[in-house]
């Protein structure tokens, strides 16, 4: 598109005007004397003067264009337009219209960017010079419709809608009414009401808004076709017959052809606009075709084939072969194409998606979830949005967010076939049995934002933009001692509506916002952090500061000395490690963490921690080994689950032993006996603290076996009855000797 513009110009004049010898260049005949072509002379500039500057009409990525139709020279007849776009003194495109045309869209410009536009008439004869430019306009990048603002009487039953290319009417075909209405988009009303005496289907309108196509039939007489209407007068100038009915078209935005789908056979007729008929070729595909576009060249048709694969396929206009062609997934139904071309929108309602084509590659940008229930969609200038209808119901798509972003019910039944305005700025949706068009717009009046220092210093300008419209709050220039700035407030008090400073934010009407103060002086503080712990956990706690009104001042913690009132805690910085508290075994120990402010040591803050002990029992250590007589020390530890020590808890043990003769006196046990002695602590209160010890106590050398214990006279009793028994066996033994 963007080539070379002179060199593709110098072309267009070979090809209508060389001659030599009464041979006609033409495109596709080989070079065989290139002697003889070199002798081809250029032909002049066509004698049709220059056309005036024409009009330019910013839109959202586009610009109409229009222009007053050439007086050709004598023996000269118009064969198209070219118009010629400028970037400053640089040419950047040309797009070319019919020669019937006096208007077309500029598509493939950048919002915010100043373009001037020439017109150049193509004649039999050649090509005439360029017009004066037409003064520089600017596209605007427009805010999308999002609500209903308003509805449209028409007649009854509209079904489809068009919009004029620079905006200002908006056609519907209204099916059971036979007829077109014709709205004023600035009023808002149907100004006028074209009968086409026949059932009025789908709509088509020329680049440059003179002609209106309308599909048309006469339910029971087989009569099917188009009826053309001159927009300027509101009448039917031709009528186009079809022998079956065509339930979709499309103009090319050269405005040279019509094409039109005959909905039975899968075929689409191509009409010369020029005369009104067919030109002898059409595609014949068989299957039904569920949508069409032109690429904004016109060099190219886009057909949805209801084939076995379902395809989207692409057509050459000059010779209809298919060039280029995807598989869509599912059943594709409506098919929408962004006006720079570079998009298509399938609306496939089977899986519920909007699919999103990149027209060069024909691959699936995006698969966009938006529900089985749509059945006409239309997308705005930029492609940015793209609307879908259903019976009751308009659903807005963000393209670049692959979502749904707002759904708006109709306020009449049977939504059909949406219409966006070129300017990007209304959405229109005629409703089939409310015999009424919806308008979705955005408009957006200026407002005013008054900046107040509510008892700050400083200046600030006030702030306008569009109701709505997103603008950046500030950045705030006022200043209070003692004070920073907390953001905005529609109230002096902070009672209204808040905003953030440099936040983005649109305003319905005009406002006066406050500015809102907190005090940076310390006036109290508050430690963060867990309430509950286990001992020897490291707990890492924050301190924050408070104004006198309570407003945060943030983090101070570097700014405060944290302790607590266990000395076994371990605090280091913002760090607590929690000690080991005898007291606390078997249940919990509440923490009492405080935090001073260093610079105010009057400024505190206190936090109770409920730390449980980490002790799951005792241990008992004794020597293993005494003597009788000898005194011993234990020492009862608390362990955790581990058996790692926690602390010495001697204190709280109750100390028992085994034999009963033992001195037991706090942590201090006597043997007065020798013999194995279990030693065993318990902690009262405690269950399961319990701990056990084996001390075995040896007699000493001088001792008895009362030393042990036992009954000392047992040992020469039992000596004197072994003595006794032992002289009785003696005695008998002898008497028996002396028996004969």
């Amino acid at each position: 598109m963007r080539a070379s513009f002179r060199t593709r110009r110098r072309a267009r004049l070979l090809a209508a005007a060389l001659v030599l010898g009464g041979l006609v260049a033409t495109a596709g005949v080989a070079a065989t004397d290139t002697a003889a072509q070199a002798a081809v002379p250029i032909a002049p500039p066509a004698a049709t003067p220059p056309i005036a500057a024409p009009t330019a009409h910013s839109l959202e990525s586009q610009v109409w264009v229009r222009w007053e139709p050439a007086i050709p020279a004598d023996g000269e007849a118009v064969t198209g337009y070219t118009v010629h776009v400028y970037e400053g003194a640089n040419e950047v495109a040309e797009w070319h219209a019919a020669a019937l045309l006096t208007g077309r869209l500029i598509p493939e410009l950048t919002n915010g960017t100043a373009y001037s536009f020439t017109v150049s008439v193509s004649t039999t004869e050649g090509e005439s010079a360029e017009s004066d430019p037409s003064a520089a306009v600017t596209p605007v990048d427009a805010v999308a419709p999002d609500e209903i603002v308003d509805t449209i009487d028409v007649d009854v039953s509209p079904q489809s809608a068009v919009v004029s290319p620079d905006g200002t009417r908006l056609y519907t075909g209204n099916n059971s009414a036979h007829t077109v209405s014709v709205v004023d988009t600035a009023a808002g009303v149907a100004l006028d009401t074209i009968d086409i005496d026949a059932t009025a289907g789908a709509l088509a309108i020329s680049p440059d808004g003179r002609t209106l196509y309308v599909s048309r039939y006469v339910s029971g007489m087989g009569s099917y076709g188009v009826s053309v209407i001159d927009t300027a007068t509101g009448t039917v100038s031709a009528t186009i017959s079809f022998p079956e009915y065509m339930s979709r078209m499309a103009v090319s935005p050269d405005g040279a052809r019509l094409y039109a789908v005959m909905n039975g056979s899968g075929r689409i007729r191509v009409i010369d606009t020029a005369t009104n008929t067919e030109i002898g070729d059409d595609i014949s595909l068989g299957y039904g075709i569920p949508g069409i576009a032109v690429s904004p060249d016109s060099t190219s048709l886009y057909v949805l084939s209801r084939s076995a694969d379902d395809q989207l396929l692409v057509f050459d206009t000059a010779t209809f072969t298919v060039t280029r062609a995807a598989q869509i997934a599912g059943t594709p139904y409506q098919l929408d194409l962004s006006p720079d071309g570079r998009t298509a929108f399938v609306l496939e309602p089977t899986g519920g998606e909007l699919l999103v084509i990149d027209t060069a590659s024909l691959a699936t940008r995006d698969r966009i979830t938006v529900g089985d229930v749509w059945n006409h969609q239309a997308s705005t200038p930029d492609g940015a949005m793209v609307y879908l209808v259903s019976s009751d119901t308009v659903a807005i798509v963000d393209v670049d967010a692959g979502d749904v972003v707002a759904t708006l019910p109709t306020t009449g039944e049977g939504s059909l076939s949406p219409a966006v305005s070129p300017d990007g700025t209304a959405v229109y949706v005629p409703s089939l049995r409310g015999g009424s068009v919806d308008v979705l717009r955005y408009v957006p009046p200026p407002t005013t934002v008054v900046f107040d220092a509510n008892g700050g210093t400083g200046t600030m300008s006030d702030q306008t933009s569009g109701r709505d419209q997103a603008a950046a709050l500030g950045p705030v220039a006022f200043t209070k001692a003692d004070h920073a700035f907390a953001g905005w407030n529609t109230a002096a008090d902070g009672s209204g509506t808040a905003y953030a400073d440099q936040a983005v934010y649109g305003f319905e009407a005009d406002a006066t916002l406050y500015a809102q103060w907190s005090s940076t002086v310390i006036a109290s503080l508050a430690i963060h952090g867990p309430t509950a712990a286990e001992e020897g956990d490291h707990v890492d706690y924050t301190v924050e500061a408070f104004n006198a009104a309570g407003g945060s001042l943030g983090d101070v913690t570097a700014q405060t000395e944290l302790g607590t009132d266990v000395s076994a805690d371990d605090v280091v910085g913002a760090e607590v490690t929690f000690g080991f508290v005898p007291s606390a075994l078997g249940g919990s120990s509440t923490r009492a963490l405080t935090a001073t402010l260093s610079t105010d040591p009057g400024i505190t803050a206190t936090l109770s921690v409920e730390v449980d002990s980490a002790a799951s029992g005792i241990r008992l250590s004794a020597p293993t080994t005494a003597g009788q007589g000898d005194t011993i020390t234990v020492t009862v530890e608390a362990v955790d689950a581990a058996g790692g020590a926690l602390g010495n808890v001697t204190g709280l043990a109750v100390i028992t032993s085994s034999v009963e003769s033992d001195e037991i006196v706090g942590d201090q046990v006597h043997f007065v006996h020798a013999s194995p002695h279990l030693i065993t602590a318990t902690i009262p209160g405690v269950p399961g603290f319990t701990a056990r010890a084996t001390v075995e106590v040896a007699p000493t050398r001088s001792s008895t076996l009362e030393a042990t214990g036992a009954d000392p006279s047992a040992p020469a009793a039992v000596a004197a009855a072994l003595l006794a028994l032992g002289a009785a066996g003696l005695l008998l033994a002898r008497r028996a000797v002396r028996r004969p």
